[in-house]
């Protein structure tokens, strides 16, 4: 034993050249892989967008980046056009859309396999060498998907626009419209959504004024920006990542592990970087929040001055996207309950006595909390609200077509089956669809979901009121939000991969299992949104199928997997009797 100890301490000629064994070759070789498939990636993504095809993947008009050869020339061998359709746009288009169905299946397996590889097979001493091995292809992958010519969504220039209208013009961007404002603008021109008020939190909205104060009214220029910033968010993420794993006390390996879970993610990588969206941004301050909470709990959790900062990182994280807003609920669950100071209950729970609970504590906690939110809330969305009553304000809440349209969901499925068979009214087939096309039935799914995971939560935390039930909870929320909402683009899955990440801060019963192989499954699946081969008659619902399906049939043969486990050897699970380490965490 003192020799193994002795050789752990001091270091050895074997730990100088550690870096450059065997194993360490096959994490570079996995790292270059996945550099090469991403600059042959390049190549059809430019020339899909090039085409005036799709109204989301082609890029607008007279905007027209950089070519850079040298970048897209990667995939010059692929073939051009494999005759799919009469129409010859179309035709290319659709074989670029093969070429990177192909080449996204590429980068997953190669994903896939490092995740097997620093789980099983890197050594030990390997694990500082690999994250620095996976930050430098991160950041190499990021600045090819920076400069791409190309673009898979235009939601930067919908972020530019509205930052142009509050940052050049002045203007509010919850009552007033691009269109209006500045209807010659650049920007205005080629954003989507030019016609409607901001459906985005105030955080955000101040922070596109301020990038369009610096790079002004120029799209070439926001496009490069919103995906440099996409960059930055997304390292920042790993290494929140990073810190909360170390916060726990996990091991090295579990720590990399959980960092390159997010790092090499295709999904967050292509949407993040790539697509610029805000949704990294918005998991900054979920992660943030996170990791604040775990240092509450080592201080004193029930201290507000310990609490409020993880608190009001949840808030800001609503205040760039609404659809955060979970954790907030889910947090001051955890926080009341916590403040009741429940006491160890080795009988039933009907011996517990009610009166003794410290309900006024719990009551001073959430009048802090909420009063906090409350603050926070009114102090960024108050400027853009005065001089407007309720109504004005609500009926700003309601104009986007996120809050009453459907996107890459079952909803948009039905309502295009109505749209095709306008003659057909009657028969029980026809009801369902009209029902399945309800916006008010899937709000109504997504609130009755919400609910059931808060009071799924309150029981939880009444067992362990910990950082663990606070992470389970609320990617259990947010998930159902996801699965259920009318309104779906894969880039929300960002949401899911970064608080998915977290879970390998705790100790993983089958609830955790559950969530994280759903996730995982889900962040590939969901991929799906941009399959357009043409060979499908009823493609959008081959989309749905193709996204939700995978994720639920992964999750069966989990259980399945889990139920031969527990039938052969009877195991307790971590998610049932809360780990003694983890109570004030």
């Amino acid at each position: 034993m003192s020799k193994i100890i002795r050789k752990e301490q001091s270091p050895t000629v074997q730990d100088a050249i550690a870096p450059v064994n065997r194993r360490s070759w096959h994490m570079i070789a996995a790292l270059v892989a996945f550099i090469v498939c991403t600059l042959m990636l390049t190549n059809p993504i430019a020339r899909s967008s090039r085409l005036d095809v799709s109204p989301d993947i082609s890029m607008p008009k007279n905007l027209h980046p950089f070519a850079l050869p040298f970048i897209t020339g990667w995939g010059r061998w692929l073939p051009k056009d494999l005759h799919l359709s009469s129409n010859m746009a179309l035709s290319i288009y659709r074989t670029a859309n093969i070429e990177i169905i192909v080449l996204v299946a590429l980068l997953v397996a190669i994903y896939l396999y490092t995740l097997y590889f620093v789980a099983r097979r890197v050594e030990s001493e390997q694990l500082k060498f690999v994250r620095k091995v996976v930050l430098i292809g991160v950041v190499v992958v990021g600045l090819i998907l920076v400069v791409l010519p190309g673009m898979a969504s235009k939601d930067i220039f919908v972020y530019a626009d509205y930052g142009n209208i509050l940052g050049r013009h002045y203007g509010n961007p919850y009552f007033a419209l691009p269109k209006v404002v500045a209807p010659h603008d650049a920007l205005t021109v080629i954003a989507d959504w030019n016609n409607v008020p901001s459906a985005y939190g105030p955080v955000w909205s101040i922070l596109t004024a301020i990038i369009t104060g610096v790079l002004g009214d120029h799209p070439i220029l926001q496009l490069y920006g919103y995906r440099m910033m996409g960059l930055i968010y997304h390292l920042i993420n790993i290494f929140l990542i990073g810190l909360i794993l170390r916060s726990t006390g996990r091991s090295e390996r579990v720590v990399t592990l959980g960092m390159v879970f997010y790092a090499l993610c295709p999904l967050t990588l292509l949407e993040s970087v790539m697509g610029g969206h805000n949704d990294a941004f918005m998991a900054v301050f979920m992660l943030l929040g996170i990791l604040l909470t775990i240092s509450a709990g080592k201080r004193g959790f029930t201290r507000p001055a310990n609490y409020l900062p993880a608190l009001c990182a949840f808030v800001l994280a609503t205040l760039v996207k609404f659809t955060s807003f979970p954790l907030i609920f889910i947090f001051l669950i955890v926080l009341a309950i916590k403040a009741l100071d429940l006491p160890v209950i080795t009988g039933s729970l009907g011996s517990l006595n009610l009166r003794s609970l410290n309900w006024r504590e719990t009551i001073k906690h959430l009048l802090i909390g909420g009063l906090t939110c409350a603050f926070m809330i009114v102090l960024f969305y108050g400027p853009f609200f005065i001089g407007h009553n309720l109504g004005a304000i609500a009926r700003s809440f309601s104009l986007p077509p996120s809050s009453y349209a459907s996107q890459n969901s079952l909803m948009k499925v039905a309502v295009l089956y109505l749209q095709g068979h306008p003659g057909q009214r009657t028969g029980l087939p026809h009801l369902v669809v009209r029902v399945l096309a309800s916006h008010k039935l899937w709000t109504l799914l997504d609130a009755s979901g919400l609910i059931a995971c808060f009071l799924f939560c309150a029981w939880r935390s009444w067992i362990a009121p910990t950082a663990r039930t606070l992470v389970l909870c609320s990617l259990t929320a947010m998930t159902a939000l996801l699965v259920l909402t009318p309104w779906f683009y894969s880039w929300y899955v960002i949401w899911l991969v970064s608080l998915a990440a977290t879970l390998f801060a705790f100790p993983m019963g089958r609830w955790s299992r559950t969530l994280l192989v759903f996730v995982t499954v889900f962040s590939i699946s969901s991929l799906a949104s941009y399959i357009d081969v043409g060979l499908l008659g009823h493609q959008l619902l081959f989309r749905y199928l193709a996204m939700i399906a995978p994720p639920i049939v992964a999750v069966l043969w989990l259980w399945y997997r889990m139920f031969r486990v527990k039938k052969a050897v009877p195991q307790v699970s971590t998610d049932k009797v809360p780990d003694a380490s983890l109570q004030n965490v």
